[in-house]
């Protein structure tokens, strides 16, 4: 996630995306609500490896949402053609 891309405005609106979104739980959010900076956090996420890559990727263009289907949450892309 770059500076230059971000989509919240706080950390605090993207742990509460994360959790609406299902990809962390109430308690992980909590455990990162000390996080002032996005892209600091969106770092802390991929260190952790609670997001991917990919999925940060989403979040950072408003298609947070296209990680779901159905009950599944998506890790990365999936194949083309």
């Amino acid at each position: 996630m770059t500076a230059s891309s971000q989509l919240f405005a706080s950390t605090g609106e993207l742990l509460q995306g994360l959790v609406r979104l299902h990809l962390l739980t109430p308690s992980q959010a909590a455990e990162l609500n000390h996080f002032r900076d996005v892209q600091t956090l969106a770092d802390e996420l991929l260190r952790r490896r609670w997001l991917t890559p990919f999925q940060v990727g989403e979040l950072t263009n408003d298609r947070g949402d296209s990680l779901l289907l159905g009950s599944y949450v998506l890790l990365d892309q999936i194949g083309e053609g």
